[in-house]
């Protein structure tokens, strides 16, 4: 069990059970053990503490937001952690191939990434989602740039089916659609599955899509005439 030292509305001191301590800074976005400054009751259904980075390099101030949950029995476990402020945007890095044929996917990737971050749970998968349509339609029009506007106006799966000639990025793009369909709907097929497995397959349709583009420019370079 953890604990906070809280002040609440009367001035008086009182230690709090929270469920859990913060485990990363928000903004070196670093494991850590924060150092308690302060914490504020009001006697409301939320608690705002004031933890400190303990890294020399960050030591930056920021908030946790306890909710009481009172659907928990014990009393032990109704602060509940549930969101950090603020939150320092991170970006995940992508190839220069990645870049050149889908800059659009990168910006969306990005942007859902920071929303999972924030802990925007219901909402990040739609945009991984999102960014995975761009990501295999841009590379499919690579491929097949006279069929452009077609590719544009097909349905995902079709484009997957007709347009991805590699068998590797095929099958792993196919894995991801369906997985990333069940952030869009109102029932999950893929129960046992969630936003880490969409964000592995959308990786692996990512290396697969790299690495075919670079053995084509090998080949085309070393074609012996």
């Amino acid at each position: 069990m953890s604990t906070i030292n809280a002040i609440i509305s009367n001035g008086q001191e009182v230690t709090l059970p929270v469920d859990s301590l913060p485990d990363t800074c928000p903004i070196c976005h670093q494991g850590i053990e924060p150092i308690s400054q302060f914490a504020f009751w009001n006697g409301t259904n939320v608690v705002q503490a004031i933890f400190r980075c303990p890294r020399l390099y960050c030591n930056s101030l920021f908030i946790a937001y306890y909710y009481e949950d009172r659907s928990y029995r014990n009393p032990e476990d109704r602060l509940r952690l549930k969101r950090v402020a603020p939150q320092n945007l991170e970006t995940q890095e992508f190839s220069g191939e990645i870049n050149k044929v889908s800059p659009n996917f990168v910006e969306i990737f990005n942007q859902a990434f920071n929303a999972e971050i924030y802990g925007l749970n219901q909402i990040c998968g739609c945009g991984y989602r999102k960014a995975l349509e761009f990501l295999i339609k841009d590379y499919a029009i690579s491929k097949y740039p006279t069929s452009k506007e077609e590719i544009e106006n097909k349905n995902l799966a079709k484009v997957i089916i007709e347009n991805v000639d590699d068998t590797n990025v095929k099958t792993t793009a196919e894995l991801a659609v369906w997985l990333g369909n069940d952030e869009t709907h109102f029932i999950r097929k893929w129960t046992e599955l969630d936003i880490k497995d969409l964000k592995q397959l959308i990786q692996l349709t990512v290396k697969w899509i790299e690495s075919e583009i670079i053995t084509a420019d090998y080949k085309s370079r070393m074609n012996p005439k």
